[in-house]
């Protein structure tokens, strides 16, 4: 991963970013290795969340990512850090052994996605409309979910970052029947639902076709991190044309 400044800046912003719970190692006064840190509540629980972590290609295999971590152990509980949470892509064999050598579980298995054609949506089977809107009904609209959004797209990261996030709203009969919440400049979304009674009728797909026309022209439309387990979803996004290139695991260890 090789993100510029500006997208750096933006993920930290939307992860609750901490930089004194963050940590580095340092050779010689040169930075070789990092951790950044975000804070918030995840299921529950004060947690500090493992927003990047990086080696330099000729410092590593000197256990800089233990090193970095026994450091934080020490700081977080001073905050009230309960646990600490991170994601990792499920092939990453070594970085997996490191995090269970370091008291990490696998607590959730997500699957990643992009999309690689034009979305030409079906009419909606009831008369709908769209439109932006500020997220501000959290609980509203959360009472759409089938299942718990990650760290990275749950509506606290989404409220951290609103200025960047742009929000659709469906309605039929004046009533929200689904809605979906993106980056228009990347093109990644965060959520997406659709009330149960009103599932089936192509409102999801009227919800991505209208961010696709939204979003900047060189970015595609990427879900990142959804359960594996929600079988409904992923059935629909592969039906719409989004491809499925990576999966992560999230993991947890308890402090």
């Amino acid at each position: 991963m090789k993100p510029s400044k500006e997208e750096l800046f933006q993920r930290l912003v939307r992860i609750g970013g901490d930089l004194s719970l963050s940590a580095g190692a340092f050779y010689k006064e040169q930075l070789v290795g990092f951790i950044l840190t975000g804070t918030g509540i995840y299921q529950g629980k004060p947690t500090a969340y493992n927003a990047g972590t990086g080696v330099l290609p000729g410092f590593r295999g000197n256990h800089l990512t233990e090193q970095l971590y026994t450091y934080l152990w020490e700081k977080f509980p001073i905050h009230n850090i309960q646990q600490c949470l991170l994601e990792v892509i499920t092939t990453n064999q070594r970085a997996i052994a490191i995090y269970h050598k370091l008291g990490f579980v696998i607590h959730r298995t997500y699957e990643c996605y992009v999309n690689t054609r034009e979305i030409n949506a079906p009419a909606p089977l009831l008369k709908i409309k769209i439109h932006l809107e500020k997220a501000e009904r959290w609980e509203e609209l959360q009472s759409f979910w089938d299942t718990t959004p990650s760290w990275q797209n749950s509506w606290q990261a989404i409220s951290q970052n609103s200025a960047d996030e742009t929000i659709l709203i469906a309605k039929a009969n004046k009533q929200i029947v689904g809605y979906l919440s993106f980056l228009s400049d990347t093109g990644r979304v965060s959520q997406i639902a659709v009330l149960p009674d009103y599932r089936r009728m192509y409102i999801g797909w009227q919800l991505l076709q209208t961010a696709q026309k939204i979003a900047h022209p060189l970015q595609k439309l990427s879900f990142i991190n959804i359960d594996q387990t929600y079988g409904p979803l992923h059935q629909f996004l592969k039906r719409v044309g989004f491809q499925n290139p990576i999966a992560q695991y999230e993991m947890i260890k308890t402090l």
